[in-house]
Formats: C-alpha cells, structure tokens, sequence
C-alpha cells in the first residue's frame, strides 16, 4: 500500500496503515497544498483545532516533499505542543504519552519530512507496533494504482480518490460532552484517550 506521509495523520490513516502488512511511503510526490502533510485537526476547548505548521516561502507545491523546509523563523512546536496539553492534558493516557512527544517537539527540524517521519516512529512506539515493513520510494512511483492512498488525505474537498473509513466505533473524547463525538481527527486524540489498544480500536 502507498501512503502519504502526515502530520499526525487522522484516525482513517491509521486505520489503513494497522490493516496492511506491507506500506510503501512516497517521499518524492511534489508537496500537495490543503492535505495533512502538515496540518492535523485536534479537539480542544473551543472546537476543533486545526494545527499547521509553517513551511519556507509558503505552501510551495512545485517542491519534492523530502525537500520541503519548515518555517523556523516560528516557534510553532511550543505553540503546537502547547495546543496538545491544552486539548489532552486531562485524557487518560496523556501522561504516559506526554514526555516522549514534548521531546520531539523540543527538537528543530529543517525538513518537514524529518518532522513528520519522528512523530509518525513515536505513534507506532506508543501501540506497540514497529516500522520493520515500511519502505519508501526512491523514484514517484505510477504502477501502484489499485493501492495508492497518496491523494485520499486532504484538508478540503477537492477531486481526489475517497476514502471512507469502515469504522463505526466511537470512543470518549476529552471534550465529548460539549460537542459531541468528533470522527476522524488526529491521531493522537484516539491515542490520548485510548491509548495502547490504539492499534487494536479497528
């Protein structure tokens, strides 16, 4: 399977990725404008939180992905990170997750991809699971169709291949009782508040 790689992907990324055996990742597509690759959606206090993270002369497309530059002239990992604390500070498993994520956080990256690929490595730390059956491109591939996933992640509508997620479990999120179950967000609110069984939830 052929994926994309995300900013703390949503829930339906992640389905996919604990369902294969084999994920292939791409890292020379040319950087997609209005996708995950760098923003991810959080519940928070106030609603939904849409964290993005700034990149060098603005969200330049006609770059390779593995070559796009993360704005470091903004401190958007203290504001990123304070965000987290702020939406799952109270969750049930923050704490256990909490050190090794404030650690990434802490770190400068020049490229996005460096970023993204450490966040992704804590994820899979946290359920357990390993990278042993990733690999990734070394050329953009086009003989993958019937499992290319690279254009099912966007932030907005626009043509692209669907994806539904087949789940319908919901589960309690922090701020449930004020908005209600909230699908599909990132990551990490299904790991903060359910933590290890995570890759078990599908």
């Amino acid at each position: 399977m052929l994926l994309p790689l995300l900013y703390a992907a949503p829930v339906a990324y992640y389905q996919l990725y604990f369902q294969t055996e084999n994920v292939l990742l791409e890292q020379h597509e040319n950087f997609i404008k209005a996708s995950f690759r760098n923003r991810c959606n959080i519940l928070g206090p106030n609603g939904v939180m849409s964290l993005s993270i700034p990149l060098e002369m603005g969200r330049n497309q006609h770059n390779l992905y593995k070559d796009i530059r993360v704005d470091t002239s903004q401190n958007w990992q203290k504001k990123h990170w304070q965000s987290i604390k702020t939406a799952y500070g109270s969750a049930p498993f923050f704490v256990y997750f909490a050190p090794e994520l404030a650690t990434t956080y802490g770190k400068n990256y020049t490229f996005l991809w460096d970023f993204n690929y450490e966040l992704h490595q804590n994820i899979l730390s946290f359920v357990g699971k390993n990278s042993s059956s990733e690999t990734f491109t070394q050329t953009y591939r086009t003989d993958v169709e019937s499992s290319d996933f690279r254009a099912a992640f966007y932030t907005q509508s626009r043509k692209c291949m669907p994806y539904s997620p087949t789940f319908t479990q919901t589960y309690a999120q922090v701020f449930g009782y004020k908005y209600g179950f909230v699908p599909n967000l990132s990551i990490l609110d299904l790991l903060m508040n359910y933590g290890k069984r995570t890759a078990t939830f599908f």
